[in-house]
């Protein structure tokens, strides 16, 4: 099970603040490390922009923990689709910028670029963190319908945890990667709370209405799935329900939609991070496409994190990854700047 920390990712950030200030480490906030680049192997120099202005500084040794790159809005465009549709459900700080410019300067990678996680989040989201509060659930309990209020999937097949990322990736194949889940009063009733309110209306056609979906479309859609509908022969069970005939056939959970209100949540896929970023050796330090490792630069974090985690996730895989490596990366940059001041 998911053990969610108190104060969320929040709170475990300013706890590592304070022990950093009792340590004696400055902070500087409000400050964006814009250009990293070496002479060599040895020397190093980071640009640094604050209140407008840039300086340069030579470090010993340069931790970079500056996340992935699902804030890069063009993200989508690069791999072949649009940049429209996708919602960045962490930091809008992770671009990417430095992780390209490291690359331009001969850094190895890993991993898929154009490979992400996704889950369904509502179509409402912010466009940056929007984190776990605006996923979408309880599909089992309704009907998903694309733009053209057509369902395009067994809405019944996916109730484990695992849910999350599989509608994440159907919706990017849905015009304009957006789909809608589509609920009676009775499913209504057994949704779990959601951040945003559905949008209700007293009939299907008036709620197509306030989607911008064709309503008699959607009507029909709902009435040729009710026909469909099998109950089973002895069991209260709703997931005994099946809709075998249903284009396409709902396996599980197959109640009909008949009673009003009707309700609907726009859906959209939130990208969680992409399967894409620096290659790294057992000592966190970051790799050249030559074979060498620049030994005073060392990564930690999402922007290393598909080292280990090149498809798939298991919670708390990433916050595991960050702290694990940031230790490791701390430790190591450590050494090398001691090492390096004599």
């Amino acid at each position: 099970k998911t053990a969610f920390l108190l104060g969320g990712g929040t709170a475990a950030r300013n706890a590592l603040y304070a022990t950093a200030a009792r340590l004696g480490v400055v902070v500087a906030y409000d400050c964006a490390a814009r250009a990293l680049d070496w002479n060599g192997d040895t020397t190093l120099r980071v640009g640094l922009e604050q209140a407008g202005n840039t300086r340069w500084v030579m470090p010993r040794a340069v931790v970079l923990g500056c996340g992935g790159l699902a804030a890069n809005p063009s993200w989508g465009r690069t791999c072949g689709g649009t940049e429209v549709g996708f919602i960045n459900r962490g930091t809008p700080f992770a671009d990417g910028a430095l992780f390209k410019q490291l690359v331009a300067q001969g850094v190895a990678t890993v991993g898929d670029p154009c490979s992400a996680h996704l889950v369904a989040v509502d179509a409402r989201s912010p466009p940056h963190d929007g984190g776990i509060a605006t996923r979408i659930r309880g599909m089992s309990l309704g009907l998903v319908v694309d733009r053209a209020a057509q369902r395009f999937q067994d809405e019944g097949a996916d109730t484990t945890g695992t849910r999350y990322a599989l509608w994440g990736q159907r919706l990017i194949q849905c015009p304009g990667h957006s789909a809608y889940l589509i609920l009676d009063r009775r499913g209504l009733d057994a949704a779990l709370p959601a951040l945003y309110p559905p949008i209700l209306a007293p009939t299907l056609s008036q709620l197509a209405a306030r989607l911008g979906l064709d309503g008699d479309r959607l009507t029909a859609t709902v009435a040729a799935f009710n026909a469909a509908v099998r109950p089973p022969l002895a069991s209260a069970d709703p997931a005994a329900w099946t809709a075998p005939t249903a284009m396409p056939p709902k396996s599980r959970y197959a109640l009909p939609l008949r009673e009003p209100p009707y309700g609907a949540y726009p859906m959209r896929p939130g990208l969680t991070f992409i399967y894409h970023g620096v290659l790294v050796d057992e000592r966190a330090r970051v790799c050249l496409h030559d074979g060498r490792v620049l030994p005073q630069v060392f990564a930690a974090g999402a922007i290393m994190a598909p080292n280990i985690m090149m498809q798939g996730y298991v919670s708390g895989l990433a916050l595991t990854i960050a702290w694990v490596f940031g230790r490791i990366a701390g430790a190591q940059a450590a050494a090398w700047a001691l090492r390096s001041r004599w």
